[in-house]
């Protein structure tokens, strides 16, 4: 069981260590993007949300990981640990259609995509209340 929950620390850290790094950034546009707001430039405000809904899918991620790495544990209710997977998804999204991506570059887009995917399946008996056998 320990062999398990570090091969999935090592996934987790592996695929997510970029849009950990790209939520940073997009904070500090984000802070000037509010800034520029009152001026009536709104653009920057994308990189607010962008910036938003990365922190929430990053934790939505981390919660996910702790319930499947130690079960008893209490963490969010499972509303809130979805809702928070699926603003990362988002996050995601949005940050394909600034960075016009590359066909190497995808790679950066897809990998949290299929953890998350992986991770979700990992605890649906806590997310969907199922059994998970």
């Amino acid at each position: 069981m320990r062999l398990f929950k570090v091969i999935l620390a090592v996934e987790l850290i592996i695929c997510f260590i970029w849009p950990a790094y790209m939520v940073v950034v997009c904070a500090a546009f984000g802070l000037l993007g509010i800034v520029s707001a009152f001026d009536g430039d709104y653009w920057g405000l994308f990189f607010t949300l962008l910036s938003i809904t990365g922190i929430a899918g990053l934790y939505g991620i981390a919660q996910t990981y702790l319930k499947i790495a130690t079960p008893s544990l209490i963490v969010e209710s499972p509303r809130i640990i979805f809702f928070c997977l699926c603003a990362g998804v988002v996050a995601i999204i949005l940050a394909s259609f600034i960075m016009n991506p590359s066909a190497a570059q995808y790679a950066f887009l897809i990998l949290p995509l299929l953890v998350t995917a992986h991770f979700v399946y990992l605890a649906r008996g806590y997310l969907f209340g199922l059994d998970a056998g």
